[in-house]
């Protein structure tokens, strides 16, 4: 298990075997801080009790403040099969509301997690093969408090196959009765480029998205033996 977190920027992992942990086999987050341009390359990552890469931005409670968090990872040429969880996960998430008389949008907390996730092989997950979603938090009354939760990864050049549910799952928030209120405060603009799908059992790629999802970019990627393409 690998853990890297906050300022654990340009750290590197490569050519590495990684199995068998109870939980995530690399874990890269941003948590009230920044864990920026670290690298996964060229490495097996397998068996795992929980996803095999797990990518997150996350504000948390510094004192009396709320600090946005960042992930930004790049995760490339590396093995991802058989763990319990989604191959590689990546996640914005915002739990903590800061409280603004003001009501000014660029104030947000936000949580983002940014990867570039490319040429690996990603086979035989139990959850899935990749899942990339925002979470957003509301706090107060009628709009005084807001966290927001953005997940914006490029994933290209990627073989997804033989998972045991999508290959690859975007989602934003679970629509409630706040859905109106939170639908602007998670954002999710996956660009999926080039990528070969062939024989997932669930969907080959799902896309369910109660959230500001404008920007997304889905382009020359190969269906083979597909189920279907779901977008809500």
């Amino acid at each position: 298990h690998i853990f890297v977190t906050n300022q654990g920027n340009h750290v590197a992992v490569n050519k590495c075997k990684i199995s068998s942990s109870l939980f995530q086999g690399t874990r890269i987050e941003g948590t009230g801080g920044d864990a920026y341009n670290c690298i996964i390359s060229n490495s097996v990552i397998l068996r795992n009790g929980d996803d095999g890469i797990f990518c997150r931005g996350l504000d948390a409670q510094k004192g009396s403040t709320v600090e946005d968090g960042y992930a930004n990872a790049i995760i490339t040429n590396n093995i991802v099969s058989h763990s319990a969880g989604y191959g590689i996960h990546c996640k914005g998430q915002s739990n903590t509301a800061q409280l603004y008389s003001d009501n000014d949008p660029s104030r947000f907390n936000q949580g983002v997690a940014s990867p570039r996730i490319e040429n690996n092989l990603i086979t035989a997950n139990g959850s899935g093969g990749i899942r990339c979603n925002a979470e957003g938090f509301f706090m107060g009354f009628w709009g005084y408090g807001y966290a927001k939760g953005i997940s914006e990864p490029l994933i290209q050049k990627n073989l997804i196959y033989g998972n045991l549910k999508a290959g690859i799952e975007v989602q934003g928030s679970t629509p409630d009765i706040f859905t109106l209120l939170l639908s602007t405060l998670m954002i999710l603009t996956p660009e999926i480029y080039n990528n070969p799908f062939w024989n997932n059992a669930g969907i080959d790629l799902k896309i369910k998205a109660d959230c500001d999802s404008t920007g997304f970019k889905i382009i020359n990627n190969i269906f083979a033996q597909s189920d279907t393409c779901i977008f809500k």
